[in-house]
């Protein structure tokens, strides 16, 4: 998901749900993004939550997702990482 961003304007960041009982690490949901997606849109962050917030309908409640946290401001080593890729 798009979310504002201090040096870019906008970055990506994934929200991961882990289901009960798994064990995953950042590193792992951006190499299987990496993958599997074009370098453009492979996650700069990634955030575990409990759980989405969803409207009745279903649908993911992107804005409540971004109420929750400030703007995100990249650091010397992920600005690096951004030129590499």
């Amino acid at each position: 998901m798009g979310v504002p961003d201090g040096l870019l304007g906008e970055a990506i960041r994934a929200y991961v749900v882990l289901e009960e009982g798994s064990a995953l690490e950042d590193a792992d949901v951006v190499r299987a993004c990496r993958e599997h997606l074009e370098a453009f849109a492979v996650a700069q962050e990634v955030r575990f939550i409990n759980e989405l917030p969803k409207t009745p309908s279903g649908k993911v409640r992107k804005k409540s997702l971004l109420a929750k946290e400030p703007p995100r401001m990249m650091d010397a080593q992920q600005a690096l990482w951004l030129l590499r890729s």
